[in-house]
């Protein structure tokens, strides 16, 4: 069973790959070249499937492309590849770092020299608000890595997260399409972020901001009671809320007169795509949400208890997958390894401890939970009583927010590498 999961999940990463999603969509660029005088293409590939992104358009549209650069996580590249003109920088995720940093400014500085003649096709991916990072004057670079530090650890989710990043940044909320006016932008871009919001994904680089510096403020109210948060980034914060700052770019801004946001790959189809093959192999199969959000552990047991009621209720042989997406939030207050994935799996462990039947895939799309160097776990109601077998007890490791070392130690990790696509996480859960 636990084989089947793994078919079906590779099967769900292979209807959001990259290289497929961008060859659907490229006729847009195509339809641009044809209406503008402007024939020279520069593309910029930003978050962790940007090289993926990157080799499909280049390969479409080599002819074009003056200028091609895909700003990606650490290993999220092929380093074997052997395309002209294609710079590859590495960054740091989920902290920004110096190589991110120093990055962004050589993409600053191509767009200042080529916005006068040239197209620009922004390719944006799950990562890129990490990745691509130039923060307001004022703020240090260890200020934001501090700041987004101590938002991860307190378990803000991506929306609180990024209307942070996007206040105190010169290229998040639509402020890279506000550098690159007056020249046509065309974004492709692959969701992240529940309910697909276009200004969320990679912070929304080219997309009006639909946040305001007041909402900001709450956000860091809300997680600021310990006073960690840098001066710096509060003092400009409160500025903004105070009307001191100009407001990120807003969607009556003329400069999106020039800018295509375009929306090519998200949780859904992946969805989908595992639910048509399971059904396919004979498994009964139900997609009930993508949009599963809060915190792992309290959603682990959420869905083990979905998933008695429905061995409960079965009435025959036939197996039955219930399959979620989604991305929930780690409140850290331990020192242990882990993931979001993973930490929902040792809940969802728990629950069903001793119920034979029940297996669940918890795991990042992208092939990387936290962290980690897995993408999540697969547990069934085994998996406890083996951590017991071995004298290791599952709360112990819950609270120290350590289930990586629990799955390594019970041989449950589900490792695959980068997947070179990120569309959220799959919890898929077979019933027999």
């Amino acid at each position: 069973m636990k084989n089947v999961l793994k078919d079906l999940y590779f099967s769900g990463i292979s209807s959001v790959e990259p290289s497929k999603l961008v060859k659907e969509n490229i006729k847009i660029v195509f339809e641009e070249l044809k209406k503008t005088k402007r024939k020279n293409l520069i593309l910029f590939s930003i978050g962790k499937a940007g090289y993926k992104m990157a080799t499909s358009a280049i390969e479409e549209l080599k002819e074009f492309i003056k200028e091609a650069v895909v700003l990606t996580k650490y290993s999220h590249f092929d380093k074997n590849y052997k395309i002209k003109n294609l710079k590859i920088f590495e960054a740091g995720h989920p902290l920004p770092d110096k190589n991110g940093f120093k990055r962004t400014k050589e993409i600053l500085k191509i767009i200042d020299e080529e916005k006068g003649n040239s197209i620009f096709l922004i390719m944006i991916s799950g990562g890129a608000s990490s990745i691509f990072v130039s923060p307001k004057d004022g703020i240090t670079l260890k200020d934001k890595i501090k700041t987004t530090e101590i938002l991860l650890k307190k378990g803000a989710d991506i929306f609180e997260l990024n209307c942070i990043r996007k206040h105190i940044s010169k290229v998040k909320g639509g402020n890279l399409a506000k550098i690159i006016y007056p020249a046509p932008v065309i974004s492709f871009i692959i969701s992240d972020v529940i309910s697909d919001k276009l200004d969320v994904i990679g912070s929304g680089i080219t997309y009006p901001d639909e946040t305001t510096f007041l909402d900001s403020i709450k956000v860091l109210k809300k997680y600021n009671e310990e006073k960690e948060i840098p001066e710096s980034v509060y003092n400009l914060l409160k500025k903004g809320a105070e009307g001191r700052i100009e407001e990120n770019p807003k969607k009556n801004d003329k400069i999106f007169k020039r800018v295509k946001n375009v929306l090519i790959g998200n949780n859904k189809i992946a969805l989908e795509e595992i639910k048509k093959k399971a059904e396919k192999i004979g498994i009964i199969s139900k997609i009930l949400s993508n949009e599963i959000s809060g915190e792992a552990r309290e959603i682990g047991k959420k869905l083990a208890k979905i998933s008695i009621e429905e061995k409960k209720k079965k009435i025959n042989d036939k197996p039955v997958l219930l399959i979620f997406g989604g991305e929930t939030t780690v409140n850290v207050k331990g020192g242990g390894k882990g993931g979001r994935a993973q930490e929902l799996a040792l809940s969802f462990a728990k629950e069903i401890n001793g119920i034979d039947g029940i297996y669940l895939l918890s795991a990042g799309s992208d092939g990387t939970d936290g962290p980690t160097d897995a993408a999540g776990a697969i547990v069934d109601g085994n998996t406890i009583s083996k951590g017991e077998e071995l004298g290791i007890k599952a709360e112990e490791f819950l609270n120290k927010n350590d289930s990586y070392n629990y799955f390594k130690k019970t041989n449950s990790l589900f490792v695959t590498g980068p997947t070179g696509t990120n569309v959220m996480d799959f919890y898929l859960i077979l019933i027999k």
